[in-house]
């Protein structure tokens, strides 16, 4: 079908499609201002995600800040902040409701506020504007003033439920801290009290601290007590070597510095000895004083070794001496301690024990003061913006809109009633359906002919034949 045929079809049919588009409209119309009209009113606040808690320092971090929106949403639409409108408004006590409610029947009878509030809920809406922290609260109400009412009802509800949900909370478990730490100062009184009681009973004085130290003291002695006995065995060793030892070879275990030089003299004493005799003879009074030289530093050399071999054994009985005595200082301190480590082990348990419940009392008393605190601020992250203000054009039934509608829906009813009329009722309206009809090409046709009067309008003429060469490839000869 071309487009000339649907055109045909649609101008021959004009009256169907016309009549349904007028029955469209008026239906629409009509229905629209039949319906009860519904205003809606809307509250704006902030709801600052990103400002922290002034108490516990807490706040929402970016990828929960979706969720967070969608949580405050549902909380406008839950069955508590409903309750506390109602409550607020009294909507209880309004005829209509309590009308609406009395025609439920006996059977379906319950709480009217919880009834209400259900009904309500229903023509409530909350959500974020796209990136941003601004929230809607929406209601729709039959009366601009009651849809206004209702939203900044719904805000100031929504904002108390915020800041109860967030102190309630906080006070309850602020209660609860407290029993806590009753029990929790006895228990530190009674674990205090134990310990008292056992350095008492066994005459300890001081505390762990103390009894650490008194150890540490005979890890020194240890260490005095190793080291003496190291030094006595060298000098031990070395009181052996001198005197297994003979001669020089002895003696140069006990060199110092004095021996050295009087050694060197010597050296140099025998030296000149040998030089003179090969010159002067034994006899001769230089070498005679050279020799009387040699004997006084062997002398001196003599008494050195003599003094340093003394000096070394009484280093040695000094050092037997000091070690048996650390040694004994040192198993008495060990004796004593051993017979105090099962007191030192209990005191150590039971001081552990109390500074446990130390510990456990501080942070009880840090959580508590801090629940105290938020319970008794009153601090919430979301701050109105604009009220709701009665609506001067009703949201429902948009009448313009609902006439636009309802103009292009019945120009399409319209215009398929004419071609289902058409299918229905076939008529040959253009040389198409002609062909289409008769399965045969048309190779001219009669048109009127048109002839303009001198002065006048166009008046028909007689019947020209206007052949189809294009389609049938006949051409028409003169004569």
């Amino acid at each position: 079908m071309g487009i000339a045929q649907l055109l045909g079809i649609l101008w021959a049919r004009k009256w169907v499609a016309l009549v349904a588009l007028a029955v469209t409209v008026v239906t629409a119309l009509s229905i629209g201002l039949l319906l009860p009209p519904r205003y809606e009113a809307t509250a704006t606040m902030i709801v600052d995600v990103s400002e922290p808690d002034p108490v516990t320092g807490e706040h929402v971090g970016s990828p929960l800040v979706r969720s967070h929106q969608r949580t405050q949403t549902e909380l406008v639409r839950s069955d508590r902040v409903a309750l506390d409108v109602v409550n607020r408004l009294r909507l209880t006590a309004a005829p209509d409701y309590q009308a609406a409610y009395a025609e439920r029947g006996k059977d379906k009878q319950g709480d009217i506020a919880a009834w209400i509030a259900s009904r309500i809920k229903e023509d409530v809406d909350a959500r974020f504007a796209e990136g941003s922290n601004i929230m809607a609260i929406t209601f729709r109400a039959p009366t601009a003033r009651s849809a206004a009412l209702m939203a900044n009802t719904y805000m100031e509800a929504y904002l108390d439920a915020t800041l109860d949900m967030k102190v309630a909370p906080a006070r309850r478990n602020a209660e609860w801290f407290e029993v806590q730490l009753q029990g929790l100062r006895k228990d530190l009184a009674d674990a205090q009290a134990k310990l008292a009681a056992y350095r008492q009973e066994n005459g300890i004085i001081g505390n762990l601290e103390q009894v650490d130290t008194e150890t540490a003291r005979l890890q020194s002695m240890s260490d005095q007590v190793i080291q003496v006995k190291g030094e006595l065995i060298a000098a031990e060793s070395l009181q052996r070597q001198l005197e297994s030892g003979k001669g020089s070879a002895a003696d140069a275990l006990v060199e110092d510095a004095n021996l050295q030089k009087l050694r060197s003299d010597l050296a140099t004493v025998q030296a000149s000895i040998a030089q003179a005799r090969g010159t002067m003879g034994a006899n001769h009074p230089a070498v005679v004083a050279l020799n009387a030289q040699k004997a006084t530093l062997e002398g001196q050399i003599a008494t050195q070794v003599r003094n340093a071999r003394a000096s070394i054994a009484s280093r040695v009985q000094a050092l037997r001496g000091r070690a048996e005595a650390l040694q004994a200082a040192y198993d008495a301190q060990e004796r004593d301690l051993l017979a105090h480590q099962k007191q030192r082990d209990m005191l150590a348990t039971l001081q552990k024990e109390v500074e446990v419940k130390q510990t456990q009392l501080a942070a009880a008393v840090s959580r508590a003061s801090s629940l105290n605190l938020q319970g008794k601020i009153a601090f919430v992250n979301a701050v109105p913006l604009d009220e709701a203000r009665a609506p001067d054009n009703k949201a429902f039934p948009n009448v313009p809109l609902i006439g636009a509608l309802a103009v292009v829906l019945g120009g399409i009813l319209g215009m398929a009633l004419a071609i289902l009329r058409e299918i229905f009722d076939r008529r040959v309206r253009t040389l198409e359906d002609l062909e289409f009809a008769t399965g045969a090409k048309a190779i001219a046709s009669l048109v009127p002919a048109r002839r303009r009067a001198r002065g006048g309008p166009a008046v028909p003429d007689d019947l020209i034949l206007q052949p189809h060469f294009r389609d049938t490839g006949l051409r028409l000869v003169k004569g």
